[in-house]
């Protein structure tokens, strides 16, 4: 099956954000490699706790740092 693209929920701080991000299922794939990097629609990046690691037209790529650093590796689903 040939998924070429979605949205997807922003994976920023904010809990009760909804807002929707397009994004190819690869590009979502490649973000995901890492478990600490997700993607946020842009001006909902953090400082304080992530840093900016690629920027696209429609959404952020952001690196969690420090404790959310340590959640993110330890809750991600595809660590085995």
């Amino acid at each position: 099956m040939h998924w070429a693209g979605t949205e997807i929920v922003c994976e920023c701080a904010n809990t009760a954000c909804v807002e929707l991000l397009p994004i190819s299922h690869d590009a979502y794939e490649a973000i995901r490699q890492h478990p600490n990097h997700f993607a946020v629609k842009p001006g909902h990046e953090v400082s304080d706790v992530e840093r900016t690691v690629e920027r696209h037209p429609a959404y952020l790529v952001v690196e969690k740092l420090g404790e959310g650093d340590d959640l993110a590796r330890q809750l991600d689903p595809r660590a085995s």
